[in-house]
């Protein structure tokens, strides 16, 4: 027995819409993976960069406190010309700290200019006058007198 042409037509009607819909799920997937992937690739960009500074503003610091203070200008200044190879626009600031480590930093009044010691451009934001709230340090033998802003 001959199967009419109308059922025919429903059965190729079903298999068309079942394709589209597993197309349109194989496409939604490859976009989700994609923003996913592009998503890390970012996310770990800036872990990388956020390292990068923080690698600079400790050894800077360290070769500050080595020379015992003298230069730090001359300091800031060499450390900003070789990173700068690598980042352009880095920025460096030495901001004084008028107190130790072990007093809370919740109000921290901003030095004057005269005290402040910044190397680089600056064009992103002005340079940091005061130790920002909430920072820590996070081993009290890299305790000194002065914070490093890369």
């Amino acid at each position: 027995m001959a199967r009419p042409a109308q059922a025919d037509h429903f059965v190729h009607l079903h298999r068309v819409r079942a394709a589209l819909l597993l197309v349109g799920f194989s496409l939604l997937c490859g976009l989700l993976l994609f923003y996913n992937f592009s998503s890390y690739l970012v996310h770990s960009r800036l872990r990388a960069l956020s390292d990068q500074a923080k690698f600079f503003a400790q050894s800077t610091a360290l070769e500050i406190q080595r020379s015992g203070g003298r230069d730090v200008a001359g300091i800031l200044a060499r450390r900003q010309a070789n990173a700068a190879g690598q980042y352009q626009g880095v920025s460096f600031a030495v901001v004084p700290m008028d107190s130790s480590c072990a007093v809370p930093r919740q109000s921290r009044p901003a030095i004057d200019d005269a005290r402040l010691v910044t190397a680089g451009p600056w064009t992103h934001l002005p340079a940091p006058r005061s130790v920002r709230p909430g920072s820590t340090v996070p081993d009290s033998r890299a305790c000194s007198r002065t914070r490093i802003a890369a």
